[in-house]
């Protein structure tokens, strides 16, 4: 234990929720107790206190992701994640069939109050997502607000309507409604009666927004109720240029299809949307007022107006963690292979260590594990990616659905 080991805490000692390591410096197996007794180097910055749970590991964890991170890189393209993305044909609503989500909410929704609860729907109306709303004792709403509002203000003095897919227990506990600069608009109810509806706004002309009225589009739900939500669309206003894309694409897609159906099923092949090209604008303000870059769909020949859904596809690296709690989006035996190529790196730099006394030892092995990824890089099936799922990183309570990854020789 002593000196080569690190003792890693994933849940923090008490008052603080960081991740914290530090050398063990003394280990006492009885201390005439019946105690065991481990002493590190520093202390943490808070007492840790008991059922805190606890690693011991020869490798500190920011090893762990350097090596994850580097192995994840070297392997592209062979592991890679594919991105999928849909949108609603010439949609201001951006992100309304809730593929893409951060922190817990759809990416581009906020809430009206922080007492609505918000969740992912596991079988939704159309697509990989849909919403379910569930209000407090109080009415609420959930609405768009955009990485670029500006993006918004181009309907300015053009008759929209805002359409979406909902389903309810009960009459006037879900609805719809616009704001803009000319203040809000009536709420559109569902009925009340069981199933999907879609519901729809009376045609409003938007005025153009201001920092007091934005323009908004907004899914309501009443007090004590539970809503689901479906696919969100506006219709109206001039063709869609620019499309915002959410986070997930940070390369861009690379091949978009526009369906021939307004609600296709997935075993229809969409047609092929022609050229368009990425623009990356900076910075944009956030929900939270932080900045970041913002980037842009442009179309360089506008696909036709009209309900149907636009499929984007795209391929990234895989996503690289910047904390242990981090996920890794890889699907077997893409993971195997990502196992392996950290393994190669882990010993690449304990071979480097100046304090290690086995380094040709450890070269060696990174040698041996060189060969097995050789080996299963040239296997058939690595040459087709499949879906994404995600695994989490070693050192952190596994994920729903997850195995925890265990590092040996």
């Amino acid at each position: 234990f002593e000196e080569t080991h690190y003792l890693v805490l994933p849940n923090g000692p008490s008052g603080s929720g960081s991740l914290e390591a530090q050398v063990v410096s003394g280990f006492d197996q009885d201390d005439g107790s019946g105690n065991t007794v481990v002493t590190v180097s520093e202390a943490f910055s808070a007492q840790v206190q008991n059922a805190v749970a606890a690693y011991v590991s020869p490798i500190h964890p920011e090893e762990l992701r350097v090596a994850l991170n580097q192995a994840a890189v070297n392997l592209w393209p062979t592991l890679k994640v594919e991105r999928i993305y849909h949108h609603i044909n010439g949609s201001r609503a951006f992100n309304g069939v809730w593929d893409a989500w951060t922190s817990g909410v759809p990416d581009w929704w906020l809430k009206s109050n922080s007492a609505l609860t918000v969740s992912r729907l596991y079988v939704p109306y159309f697509g990989a997502w849909g919403l379910t709303l569930v209000a407090d004792g109080s009415a609420r709403y959930l609405y768009l607000r955009p990485p670029m509002p500006s993006l918004l203000n181009e309907l300015d003095g053009h008759a929209i309507t805002l359409h979406a897919f909902l389903s309810a227990g009960a009459a006037s506990s879900a609805g719809v409604s616009i704001s803009d600069g000319a203040g809000n608009g009536a709420t559109v109810f569902h009925s009340g009666v069981t199933g999907w509806q879609e519901i729809v706004t009376a045609s409003r002309t938007i005025t153009k927004s201001s920092p007091t009225q934005p323009v908004e589009f907004r899914l309501h739900v009443g007090a004590s109720q539970t809503v689901q939500v479906g696919p969100v669309w506006t219709e109206g206003g001039p063709k869609t240029e620019i499309l915002p894309l959410p986070g997930i694409f940070r390369r861009g897609p690379s091949r978009i299809g526009r369906s021939s159906e307004t609600w296709p099923d997935f075993d229809r092949l969409p047609s092929r949307v022609g050229s368009f090209h990425m623009e990356e604008t900076y910075p944009v303000p956030e929900g939270a007022s932080t900045l970041s870059p913002v980037r842009l769909l442009r179309f360089d020949d506008l696909p036709p107006t009209g309900v149907s859904v636009m499929e984007f596809h795209g391929e990234d690296y895989v996503s690289r963690a910047t904390v242990e709690t981090d996920p890794y989006e890889v699907d077997p035996p893409f993971d195997e292979a990502l196992y392996m190529g950290a393994i190669i790196e882990l010993k690449s730099i304990l071979s480097q260590e100046v304090s290690s006394s086995s380094g040709a030892f450890q070269r060696q092995l990174e040698a041996d594990w060189r060969a097995r990824l050789d080996e299963l890089l040239g296997r058939q099936v690595m040459s087709s990616p499949r879906p994404v799922v995600s695994l989490t990183p070693a050192l952190s309570e596994p994920g729903e659905g997850t195995d925890r990854w265990a590092w040996e020789d």
